[in-house]
């Protein structure tokens, strides 16, 4: 059986800590809020934050659109996981809205100068 120091395995953990924060600081929202939150659970596996820190985190890389809608909810109650799936679904109806809008653009002929 391979023995391993307590001291070493404490600062390996906090390294890896150290490193899943540093790559938490730079989740962005990239036009999928699935990927973001992907991201931010897998990192967070590690770093282990929750409450406030954990809101902040999530709000931060968030796009106005979104953050304008999230001002209609109240957080105080919500725990991080229905906060996720609001914010979620906000995504998913701003996602939906740009591709029919688009969509439309395809559909209907732009006017010409004669």
């Amino acid at each position: 059986m391979i023995y391993q120091n307590p001291i070493q395995l404490h600062f390996e953990d906090k390294d890896a800590r150290d490193e899943a924060y540093a790559e938490l600081d730079k989740v962005k929202h990239e036009g999928d809020i699935r990927n973001m939150f992907t991201k931010i659970h897998i990192h967070n596996d590690k770093v282990q934050l929750s409450g406030a820190a954990l809101q902040k985190l999530i709000l931060d890389p968030l796009p106005e659109m979104i953050l304008e809608q999230m001002h209609m909810v109240d957080l105080t109650r919500k725990s991080n996981e229905d906060i996720i799936d609001i914010i979620q679904c906000i995504g998913r109806t701003f996602k939906n809205w740009e591709e029919a809008k688009s969509n439309l653009k395809k559909r209907v002929p732009s006017k010409e100068k004669s």
